[in-house]
C-alpha cells in the first residue's frame, strides 16, 4: 500500500471519521474488559485506521497486503498515540496483543505488528516526532501533486525541501547506520525517491529541487566539517578579543599621561 493513502487513512481517523465495527470486520475487540480507558480510545482509533486501510484497498491484490514498512509505519502511529495519551504500552501491550484477530482476511497480521513494534519501540518520542513530519510532508506533496490544482510548482517546492529537511535532521539524530531510525529513514528516502518516477514530475517540479536526499556519510561529514570550522572561530574569537581589549587600555593610558603614541 502506498504510503500517501495510510496518511490519507490517519488524517481521517485524527479529524474523527469513524466506522461502526461490527464483528465482521473489527480487526481489534476494542470494548474487551482488558482494555479500559484512555489505551480504549487508542484502540478504537487504531480499529478504525485499519478498517479504513482494508476498505481502501485495491479489490485485486495480495492477500498480505500490508507490507513490512506500511507495518513499520502503523507500529509508529500506534506508540505515538499511546504516547500522547500517557499510556505505557508495555503495560497493556499484552491485552492488546491478545485481542487482536489473527490475520483476518488475510489483510492484517497479529505477529507482523507485534515485530513492527518491538522494533520501532525503542525510538524515542523526538525520532517518531521527525518520522511523522517527514511522511505528513510526502503525503501533502502527493496529494497535492496528483490533484493537479494551481500553485503546484510552488507546492511541490515547498514540500520537497521540507522533506529535505526533515530527512537531514533525522539523519543528524542517528548514532549510527544499525540505529531503527536510520533504517526508518532510509526507507522513507527509497520512497520519496521512487515518486520521482511520477509521470511529468519533471515538467511540474523544479527539476534542480527536485534531488535525491542525500546520504547518510555526506551529511555527517558536511556537519563535522562545519563543526570543525566553527570550532576554529572559537578559537580565534576568545584570543583576538582580550588582545584588542589591552591594545585599548595601553591606548588610553599613553593619551592619560600624556605620551605620544608612534
Amino acid at each position: 500500500m502506498d504510503q500517501s493513502s495510510i496518511y490519507k487513512a490517519v488524517i481521517s481517523v485524527n479529524n474523527g471519521t469513524q466506522i461502526e465495527s461490527s464483528s465482521e470486520n473489527s480487526f481489534i475487540n476494542c470494548t474487551s474488559s482488558e482494555i479500559t480507558g484512555l489505551a480504549q480510545t487508542v484502540c478504537k482509533k487504531f480499529n478504525n485506521l485499519i478498517n479504513l486501510l482494508y476498505i481502501g484497498r485495491p479489490k485485486k491484490g495480495i492477500p498480505n497486503f500490508l507490507k513490512v514498512n506500511d507495518y513499520k509505519y502503523l507500529s509508529y502511529w500506534l506508540l505515538h498515540e499511546f504516547n500522547i495519551n500517557n499510556v505505557k504500552f508495555s503495560d497493556i501491550s499484552d491485552k492488546f496483543y491478545n485481542n487482536i484477530k489473527d490475520n483476518y482476511n488475510n489483510f492484517f497480521s497479529k505477529e507482523s505488528i507485534k515485530s513492527a513494534v518491538e522494533k520501532i519501540q525503542p525510538m524515542n518520542f523526538e525520532d517518531m516526532e521527525i518520522l511523522d513530519n517527514l511522511y505528513k510532508t510526502y503525503s501533502e506533496f502527493y496529494t497535492i501533486f496528483s490533484s493537479g490544482t494551481q500553485d503546484i510548482e510552488e507546492s511541490c517546492n515547498k514540500y520537497t525541501q521540507g522533506c529535505h529537511d526533515s530527512y537531514e535532521l533525522g539523519i543528524q539524530k542517528c548514532s549510527d547506520k544499525s540505529s531503527e531510525l536510520y533504517k526508518a529513514l532510509q526507507s522513507f528516502k527509497e520512497t520519496y525517491e521512487n515518486s520521482f518516477k511520477f509521470p511529468d514530475i519533471g515538467e511540474i517540479c523544479d527539476s534542480i529541487k527536485l534531488k535525491e536526499l542525500r546520504s547518510y556519510d555526506e551529511i555527517k561529514r558536511s556537519s563535522t566539517e562545519l563543526i570543525t570550522e566553527n570550532d576554529k572561530n572559537n578559537m580565534f574569537t576568545p584570543v583576538f578579543a582580550p588582545t584588542v581589549g589591552v591594545l585599548g587600555t595601553l591606548i588610553i593610558f599613553y593619551k592619560d599621561h600624556g605620551y605620544v603614541i608612534p
